[in-house]
């Protein structure tokens, strides 16, 4: 539909319906799947129905551009897919200051977004210079105005993460639901339900979801919201809101409900712009599961760029994996910035510790009016663990020698600052990362007298620690140092060995020892073996003596093996000689001439044993005889 300035056409679409429309494989090159209004036209619609509408590779629902305008009226469309740029219900460009779009009435289920270029968006996509009404009111890039009444907005999905409603602020970084940069945003009656965003793909769940940040309410710096009267339930998502320093989100009279968030529904994080302002009046959220601070989580914050009012809420049975059932806060005087005046917290929980609220320490949480009435609750605030209580069949004292290993006679208890048991975890680490971990250090105030040998950190697993006295200094809090009695007895010379085997200048008190053990003889000392009454040497008395050489039997064995040879020699010159002899070759000249060869080799291999040589020549000459002899 489209007009010129001098003929502003006005067109009219009541008691319509669409079902199966477009091609998923195939683009619209012009035009919408409904609805496409340019120029000066201005297009009103009032009961309509849509179902399965598949805008393909084009765009999505309705175009409009220019002066035009759309109002809908009743709608309900269903069941609405594309995989390109711009908005599955509105891809609006180059407007101009007085175009605008509005929904009154309307219900969108089941949108699928299957396009992962940053310029598309879930729901609806705007340049600047436009008015949108469906009971949100939101001022963009260019003065836009969004306004979303009395709708309901469920089964929301994405292939990747995209924005649902997009106002000229594209970030690769966060994937929104509605995102606005410059503006204003009221929310009023209505409904958004069922939305799963990343987890509707295991593309993006397994390739995607560590470079995105998935949030339902993007604010930007200058930009406010406004929710009222209104129903979020059954959101699966990293978080709920996030905000600037500058911008303010105001709810009332609305619930927030059985959400599965990763972060928080509320997530403050000065290091990750996670800012803003929040006041939240009359609003109920229950039935929330989280990881840690599954209404709240507090990471960093500034002083001036933040803070978060909760007047007359409920909190029901909300549910935090970790710590924290409500609010989980790292920063130190929370309550300058945090504030719960006149609400109601029923049944939440957690896993750990803090079934409301888990601080830094009792001083730095934040502001509850009702604070007394809510400490009675067990377990409903917590802190990091300030202190040690000893579990009473632990030691109080310890006696050893010098150089021995002190034992996990001596165990206690991580205290918080409510004085309550501080829950550690299991010996199953597998889940967990460093900051639920609490490390132990072993150290001594008296080095000059005193050293600690091996391993002198640790951790506390099963709510106990089995540790001798230490200091110990965790997680920013004051250091608590504890005493016991050592008692170093003195060492009896005549059993044990007073040494200083770790060469640090300090001497150990130590029965000997040997391992392995030392045969036939006697262990002197840590891994030391006395020999000296046994045929044997070395470290363990398990190694022969060499046997010493006597010369005058070398010679005697040298005179006799040279005999042998110029006797053997001249016999078997006597037999070449003779060999036409009729009784040698009766006996056999070859075989007479291989015995004599064989005494002869004997022989040398005689003298060669008696040189006490270790040359490598003498070894390969050695070797080959013995072998050539075993041939014969």
């Amino acid at each position: 539909m489209y007009s010129s300035e001098n003929i502003k056409a006005k067109g009219y679409i009541i008691n319509a319906v669409q079902i199966n429309s477009g091609n998923i494989n195939k683009k619209i090159y012009g035009g919408s799947l409904i609805a496409s209004v340019e120029g000066y036209s201005s297009l009103y619609i009032e009961n309509f129905y849509g179902n399965e509408l598949n805008a393909g590779n084009g765009v999505g629902a309705f175009n409009l551009d220019y002066h035009s305008s759309i109002e809908l009226k009743n709608i309900e469309l269903n069941g609405v897919s594309g995989s390109s740029s711009g908005g599955l219900l509105l891809t609006s460009k180059n407007e101009e200051k007085d175009s605008f779009f509005k929904v009154y009435n309307g219900t969108f289920t089941d949108f699928y977004q299957y396009s992962k270029e940053i310029s598309s968006s879930s729901f609806i996509m705007t340049s600047n210079n436009i008015n949108i009404i469906l009971e949100n009111f939101i001022y963009t890039k260019g003065g836009n105005t969004i306004e979303i009444k009395n709708s309901i907005i469920e089964n929301y999905y994405s292939l990747y993460p995209t924005n649902f409603i997009t106002c000229e602020s594209f970030n690769d970084r966060d994937k929104s639901f509605i995102k606005i940069n410059n503006g204003n945003a009221i929310i009023n009656d209505s409904m958004f339900s069922d939305f799963y965003t990343c987890y509707f793909s295991s593309y993006c769940i397994l390739e995607l979801k560590t470079s995105f940040k998935e949030l339902i309410f993007d604010i930007g710096l200058n930009a406010n919201i406004n929710i009222n009267n209104s129903i979020l339930t059954f959101i699966y998502t990293d978080s709920i809101f996030k905000a600037r320093s500058t911008s303010l989100i105001t709810i009332n009279n609305s619930d927030i409900s059985n959400h599965f968030v990763s972060e928080s529904i509320i997530y403050i994080n000065k290091n990750l712009y996670f800012d803003g302002h929040y006041i939240i009046n009359n609003c109920n959220f229950t039935e929330n599961f989280g990881y840690y601070g599954t209404i709240l989580n507090i990471q960093s914050i500034d002083s001036s760029g933040s803070s978060v009012e909760f007047n007359n809420s409920k909190f029901s049975r909300n549910y935090s994996l970790f710590n924290g059932g409500v609010l989980y806060s790292k920063v130190k005087s929370a309550y300058l910035y945090i504030s719960f005046n006149d609400c109601i917290f029923d049944d939440n929980s957690c896993h750990y510790q803090g079934k409301i609220s888990y601080s830094l320490s009792k001083l730095d949480e934040p502001f509850f009016s009702n604070i007394n009435e809510l400490r009675q609750i067990e377990n409903a605030f917590a802190t990091p663990p300030v202190n040690l209580r000893f579990i009473s069949n632990s030691l109080n004292s310890i006696s050893l020698l010098s150089g021995e290993s002190l034992q996990n006679d001596i165990n206690f208890y991580l205290i918080d600052d409510y004085n309550n048991l501080y829950i550690t975890l299991t010996k199953n680490i597998d889940y967990y990362s460093p900051i639920d971990v609490v490390f132990l250090s072993i150290e001594t105030n008296d080095p000059s007298n005193t050293a600690l040998i091996g391993q002198k950190l640790s951790y506390c697993t099963n709510n106990i620690c089995h540790i001798p006295p230490i200091k110990m200094e965790i997680n920013k809090f004051d250091e608590v140092l504890f005493n016991f009695d050592l008692i170093i007895n003195p060492c009896n010379d005549s059993k044990y060995i007073n040494n200083d085997i770790e060469n640090i200048g300090f001497k150990s008190c130590y029965l000997p020892e040997c391992i392995p053990n030392c045969n036939s003889g006697v262990c002197v000392n840590k891994n030391v073996c006395d020999c000296s009454k046994t045929s044997f040497k070395g470290p363990f008395c398990n190694e022969y003596y060499k046997l010493n050489r006597h010369h005058i039997i070398d010679i005697i064995f040298k005179i006799i093996g040279c005999s042998l040879i110029i006797i053997l020699i001249i016999i078997m010159a006597g037999l070449i000689l003779c060999r036409e002899d009729l009784v040698f070759k009766s006996a056999s000249y070859s075989l007479l001439n291989i015995i004599l060869l064989g005494l002869l080799l004997n022989c040398l291999y005689l003298l060669v044993l008696t040189y006490d040589e270790n040359k490598v020549k003498m070894c390969i000459f050695e070797y080959l005889l013995h072998h050539l002899l075993w041939a014969y």
